[in-house]
């Protein structure tokens, strides 16, 4: 995007993670094919990961800006205290100055709205980007609430942090948009009945060619939050998982960065799941993931995204966290939060299909209730 002045609105996208971008995707998109002026922006949390997703949707490289420079995805806690620390220090005259120079636009608070999604630290340092900025943040995927800050850390408090200075608030259902309005959240509340996680999946599958999938039944695992690699507890009962699944069913285990620094450590549990089948996919693109996701017999999980892909799909989906701040859906007993109870493990694993149903059917695209939200404002 290149602009003079205070033209036409404009939105800015922040975010710093892939599966940040993969849930803003399908509003750029919608921006993008009605010429609607736009940016992205990366905070530089996964540039390696956001880089390869962008380029998987087929954006050019000149088209995603860097506010803050790293050279590799986060993988550490302490690499991600660096960081956040530094990302604070960008001031507001150092941040407009970035953005006119990235974009030739100065951002204008009475026209621009700046959008960030989730609860990442990225979602923290991209609405605090949008403030110094004067202007007026919209957060997709408001209002979710675990009710407890300890569980996900620092995940709730994010999300509360977040709603407290953004001014647009997209719930994705309305137990998130009653949180909100319980909360005294400031600004327009749109709920959009799901969250565009639904829209990202429904476009790929629908417009790109996915991989050559394997032609056998096969379970596919991605754990890779802080917040189960770092607990001993939570890791431990994610081993017992795997090692149980993998005895019974063929397993394809996605690789992330954080997920094969922690793997580097266990070098016998790793080798117990491949004797038993299991193999390693490098982290996939979202175009290659969702079609994965799409042919599996189920999916083990820590991850909220996948919760929803496969809530929207039917895929039987055994969630491995205590809490999940996104609503399991009434009537889909697709999505199944283990709470690691062992009872609850050993009875998905024991029949998944009968986990399976049909795909959910949406009154409206989520994506297309936000974007018409910020543009008719």
């Amino acid at each position: 995007m290149k602009s003079n002045g205070s033209a036409a609105r404009c939105l800015f996208f922040c975010f710093g993670t892939p599966a940040e971008l993969i849930k803003l995707y399908p509003i750029i998109l919608r921006a993008e094919e009605g010429g609607f002026p736009w940016a992205a922006f990366s905070t530089g949390q996964g540039p390696v990961s956001c880089a390869d997703q962008w380029r998987d949707f087929g954006f050019g490289a000149d088209r995603l800006h860097t506010l803050v420079s790293t050279d590799a995805d986060l993988r550490t806690p302490k690499e991600a205290a660096a960081w956040f620390s530094r990302a604070l220090l960008l001031s507001a005259s150092h941040l407009r100055q970035k953005v006119k120079a990235l974009t030739g636009r100065t951002p204008d608070p009475a026209q621009d709205i700046w959008l960030v999604h989730g609860d990442t630290l990225s979602t923290l340092v991209g609405t605090i980007y949008g403030r110094r900025l004067g202007l007026r943040v919209a957060h997709v995927e408001a209002g979710l609430r675990s009710g407890d800050w300890t569980n996900p850390f620092p995940e709730e408090v994010t999300r509360i942090l977040v709603s407290k200075l953004a001014r647009f608030h997209f719930p994705p259902g309305p137990a998130a948009k009653q949180s909100l309005q319980r909360e005294g959240a400031r600004g327009r509340i749109v709920e959009t009945e799901a969250n565009t996680q639904v829209d990202a999946i429904k476009l790929v599958l629908e417009r790109f060619d996915g991989p050559d999938v394997p032609d056998v039944k096969y379970g596919l695992v991605n754990i890779h939050r802080f917040e189960t690699l770092q607990s001993r507890v939570r890791w431990q009962k994610v081993k017992e998982t795997l090692l149980k699944a993998s005895k019974t069913h063929r397993l394809f285990i996605v690789l992330h960065a954080v997920a094969d620094e922690k793997l580097r450590h266990e070098v016998e549990f790793k080798a117990e799941l491949e004797k038993n089948g299991a193999v390693w996919l490098p982290r996939q693109p979202f175009i290659k993931f969702a079609h994965w996701v799409a042919k599996s017999q189920f999916v083990i999980c820590d991850s909220a995204g996948n919760q929803q892909e496969c809530a929207y799909l039917g895929v039987p989906c055994l969630i491995l966290r205590e809490v999940t701040e996104t609503p399991l859906i009434d009537g889909r007993k697709c999505t199944v939060l283990s709470r690691f109870d062992a009872r609850v493990i050993d009875s998905f694993l024991a029949s998944p299909d009968s986990y399976r149903q049909e795909r959910y059917p949406l009154s409206e695209l989520p994506a297309k209730t936000i974007f018409e939200a910020l543009t008719e404002v």
